[in-house]
């Protein structure tokens, strides 16, 4: 407790305010769900509503019942007509004030005090719900007690949350907030259940936690977090404090949870991606793409970090860059088994920059090895230019060199002329050609044709056939 001095105006106001509480004393006390035998919160109506009847609002000031000692101690004050020292206590709900009297517990004091605050209220029977395990719930149009432990029902969740401005929709008798993201299911003891995304900006339990009085709030909520919840179920406990005492938001508690959880399984070398959990590296790498590198070849590097691995998605690109530093080197080697090494450990870039380089380089050695077939003229020399340029780098590639090394030669021009209607860029080159070299140019389509349109493994067959056009 700290204590400090009031203003004569903040005085006078604060002993008007608690003269109201005697007015009706019965109504600092909530409405009990269970009414059972012995029920102390209508034990306490009863007597508040005999002390209203007889005006003797001191009866209790020596009582073993801190919350009815705490009745008599407030109207105490409010008689004195003076309160110039008021102590304040940080609790759950934040700073209160209070009048200190006689040695009644302070907590309670403050509760009895605020008795038309919605929140502070519930502190009158803390005292009760220590060492009697009943519960208050309150909230601008509830005020409810339990003694039998139970729950204040859905209805009372929904008021918090459309009080403190919660945007919520129900599924299936669950209530949820957010819809993208991680999420965690926060089930009350009652069995109600709020299921919370992580995009909420939200602090929702803390919330709702701070219209709940209950001896033990770890024993009436409970957490759990689907997120590889079939291989680690952390939950940081210093996290999850922080999350109801409302430190930290939805947003950051479900993070925090799923990097923690993330550390965990990377350290029993577990592999994820999103939310599916592997313990086989094989299992694990058939889920990304297999296009631009086998992924089975990646199996004993993997397994040689030493660790598992997390990914958001199967990214090749994001794999390649956790393995690249250490195993780089072998992985293009396993990759392109036949390229000379010092080629290999030439190539710069990212991965996927440096296994593209590397496919380049392999394709145009395995296009000049493929191309055996000897030139016989000028002419020829240029067709198999042509061609060696569009199986090595496109038509667009081959159309520029073609074009450049065109020159005056009209069997050249008819060669030209067939590539291009071949490959659909005659367009706007027409005017290059005469008659003469679309006639003789024509001849060579169907040659043509098959020389593109096949691979060029069989290439210099191909060429071969259009060689009675090419003198």
């Amino acid at each position: 407790m700290k204590l400090k001095f009031r203003s004569k105006r903040k005085e006078k106001e604060f002993l008007g305010h608690i003269t109201t509480l005697f007015e009706n004393p019965e109504s600092l006390v909530p409405d009990c769900i269970d009414k059972g035998f012995l029920c102390p919160f209508e034990s306490y109506r009863k007597k508040m509503e005999s002390l209203k009847e007889s005006q003797k609002f001191e009866k209790y000031l020596r009582s073993s019942d801190q919350f009815l000692s705490a009745i008599s101690e407030t109207h105490k004050v409010s008689d004195s007509d003076s309160a110039p020292v008021v102590g304040f206590i940080t609790t759950p709900y934040g700073n209160v004030e209070y009048a200190k009297r006689g040695n009644t517990d302070e907590t309670v004091l403050a509760g009895v005090q605020h008795f038309d605050d919605e929140i502070w209220r519930m502190l009158a029977f803390s005292s009760l719900t220590r060492s009697k395990g009943a519960r208050v719930y309150s909230s601008r149009n509830f005020y409810l007690g339990s003694c039998k432990g139970h729950g204040p029902g859905m209805e009372f969740f929904r008021d918090v949350l459309e009080e403190h401005g919660i945007k919520y929709h129900e599924e299936e008798g669950t209530i949820v907030i957010g819809n993208l993201g991680k999420s965690i299911v926060v089930s009350h003891f009652s069995g109600i259940n709020i299921r919370i995304f992580e995009d909420s900006e939200y602090s929702t339990i803390y919330t709702i936690v701070r219209h709940f009085l209950t001896k033990d709030l770890f024993s009436d909520f409970r957490v759990s977090c689907p997120f590889i919840e079939d291989r680690i179920t952390i939950i940081p406990p210093d996290d999850l404090n922080r999350y109801f005492s409302g430190q930290i938001d939805d947003k950051t508690f479900i993070r925090s949870i799923a990097d923690a959880r993330i550390r965990e399984a990377v350290g029993k070398s577990l592999y994820i991606i999103a939310d599916r959990c592997y313990s086989d590296p094989g299992e694990f790498l058939g889920e990304f793409p297999n296009d631009v590198v086998n992924t089975s070849l990646l199996i004993p590097y993997l397994k040689s970090m030493g660790h598992g691995l997390y990914v958001d998605y199967p990214s090749l690109r994001k794999l390649l860059e956790v393995l690249w530093p250490s195993h780089g080197n072998e992985i293009l080697k396993a990759t392109f088994p036949d390229l000379d090494e010092n080629k290999l450990r030439s190539l710069k870039g990212n991965p996927l920059d440096q296994i593209e380089r590397a496919r380049k380089i392999y394709k145009i050695e395995d296009i000049d090895s493929a191309f055996t077939i000897t030139p016989w003229s000028k002419a020829s020399e240029y067709l198999i230019s042509l061609v060696k340029d569009f199986f090595k780098s496109g038509k667009f590639v081959a159309i520029r060199n073609g074009e450049k090394n065109l020159q005056a030669d009209p069997v050249n021009r008819a060669i030209f002329y067939a590539f291009v209607v071949t490959v659909g860029e005659l367009g706007n080159r027409e005017w290059l050609f005469n008659d003469q070299d679309r006639e003789l140019g024509g001849k060579m389509l169907d040659s043509m044709k098959k020389i593109l349109e096949n691979d060029y493994s069989s290439v210099n067959s191909n060429i071969a056939g259009i060689r009675p056009f090419v003198p």
